[in-house]
C-alpha cells in the first residue's frame, strides 16, 4: 500500500572522511568533511566514532566543533579511524507547544526580553497584567494594561499613579494602602491624620488612615 500523505524526511547518515591520515600522537583536534566538503555535527552524540576498532564515547573522548573533532587523547600514527555521522541537525523537529518542561531547559538559563509596554509586558500573567521595562534600568508593574507601580534604577519604589481613595477599588474590603490624588479621603469613619493631595493612605477595613503626605 501506497505511503498516504506527506513523506517523511529523515537525515542522511554519512560516512566522514578518513583522517587516520593525519594521526601523530600529538594532534588533537581534526577537520571533518565528507565527500571533501568540511561538515559539522551539532552534538558529540551525532558522531558514531572508532579509533583502532574501539568505540568512541561522545564527549568523555571526544567533542565537536565547527568543522571539527577534538580528541581528549592525541590518536597513535597508524591507529585506524572510522566515523558515521548520524542524520542532520538541520531536520529535527520542532517541540509541540507547551511540551517542554523546566528538566529540559539549562541552568542559569537566560532570556533577554523585550522591553514591553502597559498593554503587552514582557514577562506576563495574562495579556495585560505582568512586568516589563518603560526605560533602561526600569521595571514596572502593569495591571489591567495600566502601570500601577515602577521599581528605578536608584532602587526607589514609586507608585505611577495616582489613586483616589473616595471608595474602595471594586472587590477589596480592607488592607489597602494607595496614594490620593484628593485631598480629603473619606470611606468609613473620620480619616485621622488630614488629608493631603498624593498623601498615602491605609484602610484597616473600616477607615481610610493618612499615614503620610
Amino acid at each position: 500500500m501506497a505511503y498516504i500523505g506527506n513523506p517523511p524526511y529523515l537525515g542522511q547518515w554519512r560516512k566522514l572522511d578518513d583522517i587516520s591520515g593525519s594521526f601523530n600522537g600529538s594532534t588533537t583536534t581534526f577537520t571533518t568533511s565528507v565527500g571533501g566538503s568540511n561538515v559539522t555535527a551539532g552534538t558529540a552524540q551525532q558522531l558514531l566514532v572508532s579509533l583502532g576498532g574501539v568505540i568512541q564515547s561522545p564527549n568523555t573522548d571526544y567533542t565537536v566543533t565547527t568543522y571539527a573533532i577534538t580528541f581528549t587523547t592525541a590518536p597513535a600514527a597508524g591507529l585506524s579511524f572510522s566515523a558515521v555521522l548520524m542524520g542532520d541537525t538541520l531536520n529535527t523537529g520542532s517541540p509541540s507547544d507547551g511540551s517542554v518542561g523546566t528538566s529540559k531547559l539549562a541552568s542559569n538559563l537566560t532570556v533577554d526580553l523585550a522591553l514591553g509596554s502597559n498593554s503587552a509586558p514582557s514577562l506576563s500573567f495574562d495579556s495585560d497584567s505582568g512586568l516589563y521595562s518603560p526605560a533602561d534600568n526600569n521595571v514596572s508593574i502593569t495591571t489591567a494594561g495600566a502601570e500601577r507601580a515602577r521599581i528605578k534604577s536608584s532602587g526607589a519604589i514609586r507608585c505611577v499613579t495616582a489613586l483616589t481613595v473616595a471608595t474602595l477599588p471594586t472587590g477589596e474590603t480592607g488592607d489597602i494602602a494607595r496614594v490620593t490624588d484628593a485631598s480629603a479621603p473619606s470611606v468609613g469613619a473620620t480619616v485621622s491624620g488630614g488629608g493631603a493631595a498624593n498623601a498615602l493612605c491605609w484602610y484597616n477595613g473600616s477607615n481610610w488612615k493618612v499615614i503620610g503626605v
